[in-house]
C-alpha cells in the first residue's frame, strides 16, 4: 500500500510510449535507422515535454538494438517509455 502512496505523489506531464514490432529476417541495422528517421519525426511534435519524452524513448529504442545482431525467429516487439 505504501507504494500505491508513493506513485501517486509523482507529477509529470505524462508518459510517452513507442511500439515497436520487428518481424523475423529484419536487419537490424534497418530497424536501427527507422529509429533514427522516427527522431526527425518527432522534432516536429509541438508539445516540447511530449517532443523529448518521445525522443527520449526512440533513443532508448536504439541503444537496445544496438546489442542485437539478428531479430529472433519468432521476431520481437519492443515497448519503450519515458515519464516526464
Amino acid at each position: 500500500m505504501e507504494e500505491l502512496q508513493k506513485l501517486k505523489t509523482y507529477k509529470g506531464s505524462g508518459t510517452s510510449i513507442v511500439t515497436l514490432t520487428v518481424p523475423f529476417k529484419t536487419q537490424v541495422s534497418d530497424v536501427v535507422n527507422h529509429l533514427q528517421q522516427e527522431i526527425g519525426a518527432a522534432s516536429n511534435i509541438k508539445d516540447k515535454c511530449n517532443r523529448k519524452s518521445v525522443i527520449d524513448a526512440l533513443k532508448i529504442s536504439i541503444s537496445f538494438f544496438r546489442g542485437w545482431k539478428i531479430i529472433p525467429t519468432n521476431g520481437l516487439a519492443v515497448y519503450a517509455g519515458w515519464y516526464v
